[in-house]
């Protein structure tokens, strides 16, 4: 063998296809299991199990309780001076974005006063969303929700809902029931 041939690369041989096949991970009827050795865990148990429930054939999703929000609740009209409001008509505070119910007919203030000034001086005529403003009747003019996402910078965390044509903030929790 010359000089050179010692130094010469030699061909690799070609590599054999990886034989694999399926296995079926078994549910975690067991549940969750922390007293057993990971790498030596027997079938059925699980380490973390967030949202489910172990039967006896495999795992459920955990219930709670389902959240739905009316999205056209934020086109609810503002809270204005000089303005009628029927029993049951719903307003914005634009200072927080809340809504509210009249309990009353009645004509809002003609004094350019603030909707919580006008509900702290008669607290009968409104009721808050949170005691009871039903949810709204199913129409055809509402849209689905397409998106739903988080704009988080820093300290400040907003959640936003999407239709086809209007994006809305639902960071207050004052729209789900």
């Amino acid at each position: 063998m010359s000089q050179h041939a010692a130094f010469r690369r030699q061909p690799v041989p070609q590599q054999v296809a990886q034989a694999q096949k399926t296995i079926t991970i078994p549910a975690p009827t067991r549940g969750i299991t922390l007293d057993e050795n990971d790498a030596f865990m027997k079938p059925g148990a699980a380490i973390i199990s967030e949202n489910w429930a172990p039967t006896l054939r495999g795992i459920r999703l955990r219930g709670g309780s389902i959240q739905q929000c009316d999205l056209h609740a934020l086109d609810a009209p503002a809270w204005a001076n000089s303005t009628f409001y029927a029993v049951g008509a719903i307003a914005r505070d634009t200072a927080d974005g809340t809504l509210w119910k009249a309990n009353s007919d009645h004509i809002s203030g003609a004094a350019p006063a603030t909707f919580a000034q006008v509900r702290a001086s008669i607290p009968t005529l409104w009721s808050s969303s949170s005691t009871g403003i039903a949810p709204p009747a199913s129409s055809p003019d509402r849209q689905p929700v397409i998106s739903g996402f988080e704009y988080v910078f820093g300290a400040v965390a907003k959640m936003f809902a999407a239709q086809q044509t209007k994006l809305f903030d639902v960071t207050a929790s004052f729209l789900c029931w």
